[in-house]
């Protein structure tokens, strides 16, 4: 499904075309980007319970506080010149919280968002078609979104560890 403001296929899309296509009824979407190695299954439950408990939330998206890539630090791309800015604040601490999604978990009732695609509704705000009250469920698991090389090599050197990580447990556990 091609957007007809910008001519791009958004996700919300490709998730619709996928869920029609499927032909069957569920209660809930649950979008997993491919790029993101490092997955947390208790992440998905915390969602899952929420919305359970929650009947008047639509979605529930996990988000990070953006910490020291605060909006108030970050300057216009220029390569010749940094444009003066002025200060909010000193220390990272006293600034102003910001939250992005990470990408891990974004769980969806299907109700609103099946009405929503149907109906070709125009899209004027972020998520908009995943429901009119969103959970930003915050979490501070290590997250890597692989979009550059730099990614893969951080992903890489973080699974690596992981590995090392359990097979130490591992000898541990049968003390050797």
């Amino acid at each position: 499904m091609v957007n007809e403001q910008d001519g791009i296929a958004r996700i919300e899309g490709v998730i619709y075309d996928a869920y029609c296509w499927v032909g069957k009824n569920f209660d809930y979407i649950s979008l997993l980007y491919g790029n993101i190695p490092t997955r947390y299954p208790e992440e998905f439950v915390r969602a899952y319970n929420f919305l359970q408990e929650n009947a008047d939330y639509d979605a529930v998206i996990s988000m990070q506080n953006v910490e020291k890539y605060n909006p108030a630090w970050l300057f216009e791309l220029n390569e010749d010149v940094l444009l003066m800015k002025k200060e909010e604040a000193y220390r990272r601490q006293d600034l102003k919280q910001y939250m992005v999604p990470d990408g891990h978990t974004i769980l969806v009732r299907n109700n609103h968002f099946l009405k929503f695609m149907a109906e070709n509704l125009p899209t004027r705000f972020i998520y908009a078609a995943l429901g009119k009250k969103i959970k930003p469920m915050l979490n501070d698991k290590l997250i890597i979104d692989i979009d550059m090389e730099s990614d893969l090599e951080l992903a890489r050197a973080t699974l690596r560890f992981r590995d090392a990580e359990q097979e130490m447990k591992e000898c541990e556990d049968a003390n050797i």
